[in-house]
């Protein structure tokens, strides 16, 4: 409801999700079918359908969303998936115009904003990995963190108890 006691979203049978401060969207489970969708909470129109097992907002215009047995990244602008994953597999939240794709403490890889991957854990030394400011991110491996750039190099190698990108 705003304000003045008016229905923006009409009422319905939904538990409430994850808000998008800055575009205004928030997530709701319909709990009649167990699928969730998104609404314009200014406008109170639904923009995605209530399609998907689950939705979070990774970026100011990029959802990751599961549907069955596949994770993707939806360009909101858009509409069109830009990454498939497993539902397994975790996108984490963009730093700039890059994301951490896991599951678990393990299988890290590195995407763009377009869904290319531009960098692959082969050695699967990563466990831990925070998000990307100004190109760089700490990383854990092998119980010490370090500095890695886009391309997956180490900048500062992995010594550190801690490490923050400010």
């Amino acid at each position: 409801m705003n304000r003045q006691g008016q229905y923006v979203i009409q009422p319905g049978n939904y538990d409430a999700g994850i808000m998008d401060y800055s575009s205004s969207l928030i997530v709701l489970k319909n709990k009649d079918n167990e699928k969730s969708g998104v609404f314009n909470v200014v406008t109170g129109k639904q923009v995605v359908p209530f399609v998907f097992d689950s939705i979070d907002f990774v970026s100011p215009t990029r959802m990751s969303v599961v549907k069955g047995e596949n994770r993707q990244l939806i360009d909101m602008n858009s509409g069109q998936v830009v990454f498939t994953t497993l539902k397994d597999m975790s996108i984490d939240v963009f730093g700039g115009q890059y994301a951490w794709v896991h599951k678990g403490s393990a299988e890290y890889q590195l995407i763009d904003e377009t869904g290319k991957v531009l960098f692959r854990d082969k050695d699967k030394t990563i466990s831990q990995a925070a998000m990307f400011r100004h190109g760089y991110a700490p990383v854990k491996s092998k119980g010490k963190w370090g500095v890695m750039n886009t391309n997956g190099e180490w900048i500062v190698q992995p010594i550190y108890d801690e490490v923050n990108v400010l």
